[in-house]
């Protein structure tokens, strides 16, 4: 066995090389395993015996042991006699006139095989060619899974010789092989680090662990010194090699970092920016789309290139996908050149045809100018038109139909013959598990926010989200989102919410959801009338948990109390830690009207007394110079609210009350805006000059037809205000004589409490009359005779207070029935008598003392 044998028997099994690859392969393969264990002297011999070349040695030995003059002379010797073989120096030395052809390569391992046989002697363009061939080759790798790790393990040691010479040719390499070189190496990358680790073949595995990291994050230790070399002959770079540089480090993630200053694709901007009339087509939107993909941010470049595409006669060179990427990218970039939207929205519109554009380019270009908020009619009703003209829309996969419907929303454009091709080709699908949580939410969203029905849609959505075993790909806004779409297009599917909502409950907390999140969703539960207080709970007892509110927008604000008031779920910690929080706001100018109006209405219905926020509220209102923003509904809602609570605001009832005089707002007023408003003034006993003049009362006979009983009612107690307490004209008789009748028919329903009063009232001897029906229509729980004067008793359970205080509707009562009907009224609260609990010698004293009765 001679030296060269006995050094490979040393070997580990791993490293031993199957017979598949040549001997120089072998030999290139194992002499960094051998150089280190060995002297100077088995170099000198193996080279001498012509059993290695001398780069293979000088590659992995450190140069201060191989002596490359002596080796030289040994190549001398070795290639004697050789025409092929030029020595030029001691570190390339073979020249050859043939370029080596890696097309004819029918796999990785061929091309492999091919470039190992040329060891060092490779020219730039032919490790181009290679690598190239490598990418090219593993799509038709047939052996998908690893059976033999070893076979990926020998092929790792190869590809890390090839590598080795790559990165050892950096300095002589050429723009366009360097380029070439980077961009397949991150084609590679990002091919294998997107495959389960089960189904990469023994080529991919082995350039998984070379180029990624175990994160699959691309080796620095390789692709930044790729970087800087291409940045130092940046100036030499042609546009397309400019563009595919950055498209190449957008396919790896990451922009490396130059120096202190700059980053490779902020210096490949600078460099674009002298040659940007010089980018074709397919340069321009791979350059802007690996720009937007590495979140890079150069404005420079992107007015540049904007100005330059504006500025074309036309954009026929452009192909469809070309004009897709484009404008996604400034669109996802958040960048809006009006020109290049423009140009690329006419060049489209001027199309005869977008027979050329795939569904993607489609979805794309639509998604784009929605999300730039660019206004161009013309190319959505093109594009809505076309894809309405197809037979179907088999071609479209979810992405495609959730981003066109979703854009279309988004603009505010109507279009309901494309919204029914979308949902008819949605609704017919067996299943939609090919749709992502994101897409079903875009989807429901687009639809509800366009205002167009679609129940098959709806339902086919519903039924699909129903029917999984859980939520838990889908993030809080999807859930928040889908919700909001079916209350808001009155799509009430049970199941759906009760899904959702139990999804919610169950997670250990709901920190995830931001306010919007949190406010949309209680407000769809409300919005639907579904209830589920366990959800309304565990979202109270989240805001209730938190430092402060200054993330809520005012909308999350108002529509969390709204939703809550609607709902009527009590939740008196979220009511107070909203209300400090408004309370303690310098001002309220960053409230739209309606979000003001919701936010008292909601404390009001919900029975909260809050002094501090309706102090706020009301001195903000009646500092306002006018009114004009606020419809006559806020309005209504506001005055309601602040009788509703009993709160007094005098200038707010002012301000508002000649709002309504000087704009003549009253025949904007509908039957509930003009009941409330009636019955607002009427607690307050607040009578503005001329509010209440004769428009408003030929107003209320306009919408006479329109008025239900609740609002009946309150028209009578106005008009027992207007012509009992104020001496004014009241109602018209027709309208009064069916206020009356509708106030008397409310009818009375007894209490345990009402009836244990009553009981004690008798065992004193007062024989009380119950539920006694006043002149003026109000029933009295109890009424008493004493010393030859009626006295009413009234026994007052929780709905006559808000906290402690009585509410305005139960201190109006007691206000008009010691009016106009002349008699006294004490009030049993509640809490007072069940604090006395059974002992009924304690009842009959505190009701002596109430009626001021003596022993």
């Amino acid at each position: 066995m001679n030296r060269l044998q006995m050094l490979l028997a040393r070997l580990s099994p791993k490293h031993r090389l199957g017979s598949s690859y040549s001997y120089q392969s072998i030999i290139t393969s194992c002499a960094r395993n051998i150089i280190t264990s060995t002297g100077n002297h088995v170099a000198d011999r193996l080279v001498a015996s012509r059993q290695i070349s001398c780069h293979s040695i000088a590659r992995v030995w450190p140069s201060s042991v191989f002596d490359c003059r002596k080796t030289s002379e040994y190549v001398k010797i070795f290639f004697a006699g050789d025409s092929n073989f030029d020595l030029r120096g001691s570190v390339r030395f073979y020249g050859r006139h043939n370029r080596i052809d890696f097309r004819h390569c029918e796999t990785v391992d061929d091309a492999l095989q091919l470039a190992l046989d040329q060891g060092d002697y490779l020219s730039t363009a032919e490790n181009a060619a290679m690598w190239s061939s490598v990418f090219r080759l593993l799509s038709k790798d047939q052996q998908r899974k690893v059976v033999h790790k070893e076979n990926a393990a020998q092929l790792e040691l190869l590809f890390w010789d090839i590598l080795e010479v790559t990165m050892d040719s950096l300095p002589r390499m050429r723009p366009r092989d360097l380029t070439t070189i980077i961009l397949q190496l991150a084609k590679i990358s990002n091919r294998v680090s997107s495959k389960h680790y089960k189904r990469l073949s023994a080529s991919e595995l082995a350039l998984k662990n070379i180029l990624l990291d175990e994160r699959s994050i691309p080796q620095y230790s390789i692709f930044d010194p790729l970087a800087e070399a291409a940045n130092q002959i940046l100036v030499d770079f042609e546009p397309r090699y400019l563009s595919n540089l950055a498209y190449a480090y957008s396919l790896l993630g990451y922009d490396p970092r130059i120096d202190d200053d700059a980053t490779l694709l902020e210096n490949i901007a600078d460099a674009s920016l002298d040659c940007i009339q010089q980018f074709n087509a397919y340069d321009i939107a791979n350059m802007m789309w690996a720009y937007t993909k590495l979140n890079v941010s150069h404005e420079p470049l992107f007015q540049a290139v904007g100005d330059a595409i504006a500025m074309k006669d036309d954009l026929k060179t452009f192909k469809p996908q070309d004009l897709s990427n484009t404008v996604w990218a400034y669109a996802t970039a958040n960048n809006q050149h009006h020109g290049l939207f423009k140009k690329v929205g006419d060049e489209i519109v001027a199309m005869d045809n977008l027979k050329s554009f795939d569904p993607q380019a489609l979805a794309n270009t639509m998604w784009a100018y929605a999300t730039a908020n660019i206004h161009h009619p013309d190319l959505f009703k093109k594009v809505g038109d076309e894809v309405v003209a197809m037979d179907d829309l088999a071609s479209f996969d979810a992405q495609n139909l959730s981003n066109i419907a979703w854009a279309y929303a988004t603009a505010n454009v109507k279009h309901p013959a494309l919204f029914k091709k979308v949902g008819d080709e949605i609704a017919k699908i067996d299943d939609l598990k090919s749709f992502n949580p994101q897409a079903l939410a875009n989807i429901v969203w687009a639809y509800a926010t366009s205002n167009l029905q679609h129940p098959g849609l709806f339902k086919k959505v519903a039924d699909e989200i129903v029917a999984m075993d859980d939520l838990k790909t889908f993030d809080p806004q999807n859930i928040s989102n889908i919700v909001w779409s079916y209350a808001t297009a009155h799509e009430q599917h049970i199941e759906l919410f009760k899904k959702i909502a139990d999804e919610i409950v169950a997670m250990d907390s709901v920190k995830s959801f931001d306010p919007q999140d949190l406010s949309n969703t209680v407000w769809a539960y409300a919005t639907a009338n579904i209830q589920h207080p366990a959800l309304f709970k565990k979202v109270g007892d989240e805001v209730v948990a938190m430092d402060d509110l200054k993330s809520f927008v005012p909308q999350n604000l108002a529509n969390t109390v709204w939703a809550f008031a609607t709902a009527n779920v009590q939740h008196p910690g979220l009511f107070v830690k909203v209300g400090d929080e408004l309370a303690l706001k310098k001002d309220l100018k960053s409230f739209k009207p309606q979000e003001i109006a919701n936010i008292v209405w909601a404390y009001a219905s919900a029975n909260i007394h809050h002094p501090d926020l309706f102090e706020k509220v009301g001195d903000e209102i009646a500092a306002m110079d006018f009114l004009e923003i606020f419809n006559p509904q806020a309005k209504a809602n506001i005055v309601w609210a602040y009788a509703t609570t009993n709160i007094q605001h005098p200038a707010l009832f002012e301000k508002v009350a000649n709002e309504i005089v000087v704009r003549d707002d009253c025949e904007s007023f509908n039957s509930q805006n003009l009941s409330n408003i009636a019955w607002a003034y009427t607690v307050a006993n607040l009578d503005p000059s001329l509010l209440f003049h004769s428009v408003f009362r030929q107003e209320l006979l306009n919408h006479q037809n329109e008025f239900v009983d609740e609002e009946l009612r309150q028209l009578h107690q106005w008009h027992l205000w207007q012509t009992k307490e104020k001496s004014n004209a009241g109602l018209p008789d027709s309208l009064c004589d069916r206020c009356k009748r509708t106030f008397l028919s409310a009818g009375t329903r007894s209490s345990s409490l009402q009836n244990d009063v009553v009981s004690e009232l008798t065992s004193i001897g007062l024989n009380p009359i119950e539920e006694y029906l006043t002149k003026s229509g109000y029933s009295i729980d109890a009424l008493v005779e004493i010393n030859g004067k009626k006295v009413g008793v009234e026994v007052d359970g929780p709905s006559h207070f808000m906290g402690r205080r009585p509410n305005g509707r139960t201190l109006l009562k007691r206000r008009q029935v010691e009016t106009i009907d002349q008699i006294s009224l004490v009030s049993v609260p509640y809490w007072e008598w069940n604090k006395l609990g059974k002992d009924r010698d304690k009842k009959q004293r505190y009701l002596k003392a109430l009626l001021k009765l003596t022993t």
